[in-house]
């Protein structure tokens, strides 16, 4: 159904700009962030509170209700502004260095929450150093593979070469190929930019390599910090404020809408400025801070990450770090991808239409795969898309077969009911796709879905036939990644880049 199109003029002044993504936009950031969490055994509440903890480091760099240096250190956890291969070491020789001491003050205090807080504070810079930079475009596949998998960490100093990243709007250096937005800069923010899929792929390997690091720190100390962390239990007011700020997390992100800011759940489209201003309003001013916001706005942890507290060294400084910087340990990776493209969806029956009257659907998806959903963007009041809508799902790479599970909805917006749930099957009996996918021969089996569709030209389309029903049009195939061995610490001289080939699809 149609947005509510609330007047809140008086607000316009005061979150506007709050919740603009200066990153990965938050989809993106929160998928990984499970994605990676859950192989370390994570439960659902220790991975909800990482993310809201990731989250936030955007919040607090660009909200109105931020300000000094709680916003000024929070700004520091981008990695921007890193114009040469030595400003990238430096700063990550210090981000490493503060990292280390921070996760090891907290085990040290017997504190699981602050390791947890930790991690999604830190995991944010590590996804957006990929992200921002160049890396994506320096680092080509090796023979065999659709993407390479070479993180900062393993790579050797030629491989290095050339790398920076883009200007954000705390430099004055107009000399550098600034951020951008959705349709220009050095960014790979979401799923509308160029090789958004080679960033994304690069950030899942050095998350994966950064959260072993932290599991070592912390377990070197106390072994059951780590567990707790990974076991975290929240019950009632704090259990109630995680699960209000992971709805804001997605509203605010999704909704955003501002001068060129149309939305940074996963690329543009689902800005609304009437549903984030009052959505906005209600969050800031009626709900009580959770303990996850009291990190940043009280606790400040984050400063122990980006300078400002317990000694921790300033990233902004562009300077080597006054001892030697900790090692951070090769990681094996030996993964699949599942990959998704939705071509085109249309809305059959004019969702968000009574008597001919409304406007158009604002549609969006929430496609499961192998128990991970993968939430699309909104389309804002469209009866036909051509979606940028890219899930990729990380599975071992001996793993046969994936289970798929499709669902398309239209979104109503703030005060206007739950969401409509589009038809999508062909039978009678169901809405939604369910199917099983091979991921060596590329066969889907279902009911009503049966063949090979992994490319542009192989297509598999159906459409619903209930009332609110819709036509869909996706492919899905499986991409390789380049695989790596572990080796705990890099010897002198090391080329440290893939040293066995990925594995590949057997017809």
């Amino acid at each position: 159904m149609p947005h509510l199109r609330l007047a809140a003029l008086c607000l316009t002044g005061t979150l506007c700009l709050g919740g603009a993504a200066l990153a990965f936009d938050t989809g993106h950031h929160a998928d990984l962030t499970r994605e990676v969490l859950s192989e370390f055994g994570m439960n659902d509440t220790a991975i909800r509170a990482a993310q809201v903890e990731n989250w936030l480091v955007d919040y607090y760099s660009s909200s109105p209700t931020s300000f000094g240096d709680v916003e000024s250190a929070a700004a520091k956890l981008h990695a921007d502004n890193l114009f040469s291969p030595e400003a990238v070491t430096n700063y990550w020789s210090r981000y490493a260095t503060n990292a280390r001491n921070a996760f090891r003050q907290a085990a040290q205090a017997n504190n699981p929450r602050q390791v947890l807080a930790l991690l999604g504070m830190s995991l944010h810079s590590v996804q957006d150093f990929y992200s921002h930079s160049n890396w994506a475009e320096l680092q080509a596949p090796p023979a065999g593979a659709d993407y390479a998998t070479l993180t900062w960490f393993d790579a050797s100093a030629a491989q290095r070469q050339g790398v920076k990243t883009g200007k954000a709007s705390t430099s004055s250096d107009t000399s550098q190929t600034p951020h951008g937005g959705y349709t220009s800069g050095m960014n790979h923010d979401s799923y509308v930019r160029p090789n958004w899929d080679r960033a994304y792929v690069l950030a899942y390997a050095g998350e994966r390599q950064w959260v072993n690091q932290v599991k070592t720190w912390v377990s070197e100390v106390s072994p059951a910090v780590w567990e707790q962390a990974r076991s975290l239990q929240l019950h009632g007011a704090e259990l109630s404020r995680l699960n209000s700020d992971q709805n804001a997390m997605y509203r605010i992100s999704e909704w955003v809408k501002s001068g060129s800011e149309d939305g940074h759940w996963k690329g543009n489209g689902s800005g609304v400025r009437s549903d984030f201003l009052a959505f906005s309003a209600a969050w800031v001013a009626l709900t009580l801070d959770s303990v996850f916001s009291e990190d940043f706005k009280n606790r400040r942890w984050h400063q122990l990450l980006a300078g400002g507290q317990s000694g921790a060294l300033d990233l902004n400084v562009n300077a080597s770090p006054p001892s030697p910087a900790p090692a951070i340990a090769r990681f094996a990776l030996n993964k699949r991808a599942v990959f998704l493209r939705t071509v085109s969806v249309r809305d059959l029956n004019g969702a968000d239409r009574t008597l001919g009257l409304g406007g158009d659907a604002d549609m969006y998806a929430r496609i499961t795969v192998n128990n991970q959903e993968f939430v699309e963007a909104m389309q804002l009041d469209k009866s036909f898309i051509r979606p940028a809508w890219t899930t990729i799902k990380f599975v071992d790479a001996d793993l046969p077969v994936v289970i798929v599970h499709y669902e398309l909805w239209d979104e109503d917006g703030v005060g206007r009911g739950g969401d409509d749930h589009l038809d999508i099957h062909s039978d009678r009996r169901f809405s939604d796709l369910d199917f099983l996918y091979n991921m060596n021969t590329h066969q889907l089996g279902g009911i009503g879905i049966e063949g090979r569709f992994d490319g542009p030209s192989q297509l598999f389309s159906m459409q619903g036939t209930a009332d609110d029903r819709a036509r869909l049009e996706f492919f899905i195939t499986t991409r390789t990644l380049a695989r790596t061995l572990p080796r705990r610490f890099p010897l002198p001289g090391d080329v440290l880049s893939p040293v066995q080939p990925p594995v590949r699809d057997t017809p």
